[in-house]
């Protein structure tokens, strides 16, 4: 964490706090619980980080994209004493785009009703699921200048039509546009559940009907598998639409599968349908 990062859709991270606690089927196999056991900490136990990482941001002059809490959630009930000083860290450097993406939208939108919300301040939440797209709905009451969601580990089809502002089943749009943004990947680590191709394929041409800007991360752990021969022993499942899983051994292979083959996220890379696709917001 820090001044550099392999994240992606940001330029840094900045952790004024770590440690968090699961919230939904997306959280299951996060990064940040195996890091901190690894570094012998407590995952679930909240703790503010040292005055050098906790002000680093005051440090940085260039202007930088800074993904907030990559190691926790900045609206941890857990982190609310430590709030108001990580508040004034952000409204002293305006050079800098936060990106504050959160489980937990409920208390974001009570904050941003009791704050200034900074134009510097990205809002997101993570939709892992049609279940929790709802959250996008609270999203919306936040008055960012740019509001975004991270559909991130993808576990099954999401339509987010409602929140683009795309009209759903031939009605017109019942909700003004929410999102300026959509992020969208599968899961990586040796527990990681497969997605579907038709899923990113998906949200890609929904935002492109919206003309919002699409960012694919990652296939993650597996990718599609086509023509191309694999390693040896490489495990290949099959996935359904609606995200159950049938090994490649099965003796039919039903045709609404797509064949995915667990590479590791190095070798999966991100490309969808033959190209990346890196769509950001304007700074």
């Amino acid at each position: 964490m820090g001044e550099k990062t392999g994240i992606e859709w940001t330029d840094a991270t900045w952790n004024p706090w770590i440690g968090c606690s699961k919230v939904s089927p997306g959280c299951d196999s996060c990064y940040m619980f195996a890091g901190m056991r690894r570094y012998g900490h407590n995952p679930e136990t909240v703790q503010r980080t040292k005055d050098p990482t906790f002000y680093a941001p005051l440090r940085w002059k260039e202007s930088k994209r800074i993904f907030t809490c990559s190691w926790s959630d900045f609206f941890h009930k857990q982190a609310d004493s430590w709030w108001e000083e990580a508040w004034d860290v952000i409204q002293r450097t305006p050079q800098h785009i936060y990106q504050i993406l959160t489980k937990r939208p409920g208390i974001m939108v009570h904050w941003a009703k009791t704050h200034i919300w900074p134009p510097n301040v990205w809002a997101g939440t993570s939709v892992e699921s049609q279940k929790y797209a709802p959250r996008l709905t609270l999203l919306a009451q936040v008055p960012a200048r740019v509001r975004f969601v991270s559909y991130e580990p993808a576990l099954e089809a999401v339509d987010l039509r409602p929140w683009l502002g795309l009209s759903v089943g031939g009605e017109s749009a019942s909700l003004p546009p929410v999102l300026s943004w959509v992020i969208a990947g599968g899961e990586s680590g040796p527990n990681a559940r497969p997605t579907h191709p038709d899923w990113f394929r998906s949200i890609r041409d929904q935002c492109q009907a919206a003309g919002v800007p699409f960012f694919f991360k990652q296939w993650g752990q597996y990718r599609p598998v086509f023509d191309e021969p694999l390693p040896v022993k490489t495990r290949v499942v099959m996935v359904n639409p609606s995200g159950s899983i049938g090994l490649y051994a099965q003796s039919t292979i039903d045709p609404r599968y797509h064949l995915m083959a667990s590479v590791g996220k190095n070798a999966a890379g991100a490309l969808l349908d033959g190209q990346e696709w890196r769509g950001m917001p304007e700074r």
